[in-house]
């Protein structure tokens, strides 16, 4: 049995059997997107990589806007199999980005960790001015492929991967939904107890800047609907500036907090556990639990849960 790829004959954009294309640096293909949304007016910075077999590499980029004197970081990975072909129930459509341990980086991850520190401060509600990362995997399907799609991962999904020397940490999706953006545009792989990865071609990259917290915390029963409702469009230098500039974490489940308290979600037992990984700082580990103990809270209310624990423990102790 082979994995299920996408043929690069025709504009049919057909599911046929092969191994996905890997012999590349996905940078080189982010990077002229990047310089052609913001029409140059920005500084990339190529702050480590991981080599591969042969051209395969993964970069981290720091993307500065000269007008803004904002940044954000962004990790360049490939789209590949997703290696467990035998192992699950059609597995053959499961593709995935590797991210490679810590120690294969040259310099390391844990230098600069943008996904972990990300993850902290927007999980402490904190100011994410320079601090906003993003992660990209990018679908080529042969050496002269121009016509490729990009798959946006929530900096979350990376958890420790980032400062543990030993782990690989892998996030699946599907060839089918990558398919879906070829002829749509955009298209979704919903995950279990967890952010949902979005599929898009380059040109929507501007609107997945902006709307990133919006669009990874909806749940399978909003997604659909939010993603009618938004105009699709691309933002002008001045508007993703202006995002940068004032960037917080968008939380539309913030507002449910109060009711929380009376759900059947949330036992005596549940808080404990929550507040002992809040106090250890472990707020990655936090969300981890909160999701899965809680699989029919909708994320951005997971988020809320993490997030006003610790504030109320940091108020508590000034």
């Amino acid at each position: 049995m082979s994995y299920k790829i996408i043929s690069n004959k025709g504009e049919n954009y057909t599911i046929i059997n092969g191994d996905a294309f890997v012999d590349f640096n996905p940078a080189d293909e982010i990077i002229p997107i990047i310089d052609e949304l913001f029409q140059g007016n920005c500084n990339i910075e190529r702050l480590s990589n991981r080599k591969g077999k042969q051209n395969r590499q993964e970069e981290l980029l720091k993307v500065t806007l000269i007008n803004s004197k904002s940044s954000f970081y962004l990790y360049c990975f490939q789209t590949e199999s997703g290696g467990r072909c035998y192992s699950i129930k059609n597995g053959e459509n499961e593709a995935r980005i590797q991210w490679r341990s810590n120690k294969n980086w040259k310099p390391k991850l844990e230098t600069i960790k943008p996904a972990h520190e990300f993850s902290d401060k927007m999980l402490k509600g904190q100011n994410l001015n320079n601090c906003r990362c993003f992660v990209i995997g990018v679908y080529k399907r042969n050496s002269f492929d121009k016509d490729i799609v990009l798959s946006g991962v929530y900096p979350t999904q990376a958890q420790e991967v980032e400062i543990n020397s030993k782990t690989n940490k892998s996030i699946q999706y599907k060839y089918s939904d990558i398919q879906k953006a070829f002829t749509n545009n955009m298209s979704y792989t919903l995950k279990k107890n967890d952010h949902l990865v979005l599929h898009f071609t380059p040109s929507l990259l501007g609107w997945y800047l902006i709307h990133q917290d919006e669009v990874h915390s909806k749940s399978k029963f909003q997604i659909d609907s939010y993603l009618e409702k938004r105009i699709k469009k691309q933002y002008s230098i001045n508007e993703i500036g202006n995002y940068f500039d004032n960037s917080y974490f968008y939380n539309s489940g913030r507002s449910n907090i109060e009711n929380q308290s009376t759900s059947k979600e949330i036992t005596k037992e549940f808080q404990a556990d929550l507040r002992k990984l809040v106090k250890e700082n472990k707020l990655l580990g936090a969300l981890e639990y909160v999701m899965k103990k809680s699989p029919d809270l909708e994320i951005s209310t997971a988020k809320s849960l993490v997030q006003h624990e610790y504030l109320k423990m940091k108020h508590a102790r000034e």
